[in-house]
């Protein structure tokens, strides 16, 4: 493992090329003191630029590189690929759009953008890599554009608002009457789902007369009909006297009674499986590997106690509520790699060992 100050590099994510024509190495390392996931970038020299809300906050350079913190809980967009719905879509569009919009009034022109810089967790989104001298191939407008339509998938033409970010990406449209558009949409669309359907009065039944009205009987020639129910004195089965009580029921209560308490004391004590929760499904490879998940930080909410060895993967592992879960991964003979975990995680957790 190679180390740059207090920051443990792990592996080599990506690499890109620079404005200058060099290629830019993205590297994904663990701060020693805080335990949180940073990116290395380099060869860079000099500092980087103040940090943008919506972008990876800048936190060091130094050894001809700049790093940055991944915002904890952040996961990579490109896993949700295809399989997003409208709503989602609509909220990380209006996200990207603010964090472009922020980035312009800096005069920042990210260069590059594509999924692969975007990081997401619940409706909020970042944009890795605001402020790196990067190789420019488009515009941020286009790279917009196929991010949210690479995350719809079949659905992009379906969204209301599509055309009017195809007229955004051509500079046909500000940024801020795509904002209304999506806005717009959105409101539209709760006041459909809130719309009462009209009651519609249905008139009364009208009499109708019958031309030859029925003769009336006279009260003398009216049948007077009476019905009798006999119902017999005794009844039709034989009835059964219960047996006088014996005294060995009075024993019974000696030893059921306490018996009773200590089940309700051991099943009050004892920790019981909740209906609801999620499941998520870890892998480790190489086959034949296994590790060990320790909670270090649960989600508001839960029940689970941080600081104890949850589960040994690979296999699946519950979590009794939704939310960002801090892990950390311990494998014999590697170093201990702290993980947050966004739950629910439908494409599971796939863990590669390194010899």
């Amino acid at each position: 493992m190679e180390h740059l100050g207090p920051y443990l590099i792990q592996q080599l994510l990506a690499e890109r090329p620079l404005d200058r024509g060099q290629a830019l190495s993205i590297l994904e390392g663990r701060d020693l003191r805080t335990g949180m996931t940073v990116h290395i970038y380099r060869p860079l020299e000099g500092s980087p630029p103040r940090s943008l809300p919506r972008g990876f906050p800048w936190i060091d350079a130094l050894e001809g590189a700049w790093i940055a913190e991944r915002p904890f809980g952040a996961l990579a967009a490109r896993r949700y690929v295809g399989s997003v719905d409208p709503e989602r879509v609509r909220s990380w569009g209006l996200a990207l759009l603010g964090a472009l919009e922020e980035a312009e009034a800096r005069g920042i022109v990210h260069g590059a953008l594509d999924l692969d810089w975007i990081w997401v967790q619940g409706e909020k989104l970042w944009i890795e890599g605001l402020g790196l001298p990067l190789a420019r191939d488009h515009s941020d407008r286009e790279g917009a554009l196929a991010i949210l339509q690479a995350l719809a998938g079949p659905l992009w033409s379906e969204l209301s608002w599509a055309s009017a970010w195809e007229a955004w990406a051509r500079g046909e449209l500000e940024s801020a009457e795509l904002h209304q558009r999506m806005k717009g949409q959105a409101s539209e669309a709760q006041e459909v789902e809130t719309q009462v359907p009209e009651v519609q009065e249905v008139a009364a039944p009208q009499e109708v007369a019958l031309e030859t009205p029925l003769p009336e009987m006279p009260k003398e020639a009216r049948p007077v009909q009476r019905i009798r129910i006999d119902e017999p004195l005794e009844p039709p089965f034989p009835i059964l006297e219960p047996p006088p009580p014996a005294r060995r029921r009075g024993l019974w209560g000696l030893w059921v009674i306490p018996l009773i308490l200590a089940f309700g004391l051991w099943w009050w004590l004892h920790p019981r499986p909740s209906s609801s929760g999620y499941v998520v499904a870890f892998q480790v490879h190489p086959l034949g590997a296994t590790a060990e998940l320790r909670l270090l930080k649960a989600p508001p909410g839960s029940h689970m106690v941080p600081g104890h060895i949850i589960a040994t993967i690979p296999g699946e592992v519950y979590f009794d509520v939704r939310g960002t879960y801090l892990l950390q991964i311990l494998v014999s003979g590697q170093p201990r790699l702290v993980y947050p975990l966004q739950v629910p995680d439908p494409a599971g957790v796939r863990l590669q060992l390194t010899p």
